[in-house]
């Protein structure tokens, strides 16, 4: 709800949401609406980090498209132009929220690393968000970035922060690359970090050293996600 009040302050007065699993409403339910209502051109932002299974196949069936960005033409009950376009996490002004987390992280002692976390897919999705992060946060000026997947893909998160620490880390800020809070954030990755569960911040012990950790909360709240939305709405117009 927070991007449709977003939405609805920029003046978009057509908003809707849906689900994909068994939350209502549905995306036919969704869709139903947007008929009703008489709409004509759909503009449908999939709330993702990364393209994947649920963006190319998973939401298009649902919505009657192929799984192809850009606009599709659905006949029934009416014709409806819908622009599907590509998942909000894809957006290069995701890198400002990830810059704006790590520089407002409590200072450490020691030298300062970014751990960014994908997911992880078992087709290798996220590898490109990954390597596509790396490069804008190193635009961004910074040096010891690294990343890793919860699941899935290489390097698991205790491998890399192994890697970091022996890179001379001494603070791993982890920013996970997350639209919002849920197990993988509340228990997968601090665990993996050596914390406890729930715990965003502390001292874990790797390398038989002390390693201070701070991880960042996920984006769907950000204050920049304004900017986020509005640049995605500025290029469909």
């Amino acid at each position: 709800m927070y991007c449709i009040d977003i939405l609805k302050n920029e003046g978009v007065k057509n908003t809707y949401y849906s689900f994909i699993g068994r939350e209502s409403p549905t995306v036919p339910e969704m869709l139903k609406k947007a008929f009703d209502d008489g709409i004509e051109r759909l503009t449908v932002i999939p709330f993702l980090m990364a393209t994947g299974e649920m963006s190319i196949k998973y939401i298009p069936e649902k919505l009657g498209i192929n799984g192809c960005y850009g606009e599709q033409i659905i006949e029934s009950p009416r014709k409806m132009i819908i622009n599907y376009v590509r998942p909000i996490g894809e957006s290069p002004r995701v890198a400002d929220m990830f810059d704006d987390m790590i520089k407002n992280s409590p200072a450490g002692k020691g030298k300062k690393g970014v751990m960014l976390i994908t997911h992880g897919s078992k087709k290798g999705y996220r590898s490109d968000l990954a390597k596509l992060n790396l490069e804008r946060m190193k635009k961004l000026g910074y040096k010891d970035v690294y990343s890793a997947s919860v699941e899935f893909e290489e390097p698991s998160i205790e491998d890399c922060a192994l890697k970091m620490v022996q890179d001379g880390v001494r603070h791993i800020i982890a920013v996970p690359m997350l639209i919002a809070s849920g197990i993988h954030l509340k228990e997968d990755i601090p665990v993996a970090l050596g914390l406890k569960e729930n715990m965003t911040k502390g001292t874990a012990r790797i390398w038989d050293r002390d390693i201070r950790i701070d991880i960042t909360k996920p984006i769907g709240k950000h204050p920049l996600m304004r900017d986020v939305l509005i640049d995605i709405m500025e290029k469909i117009e």
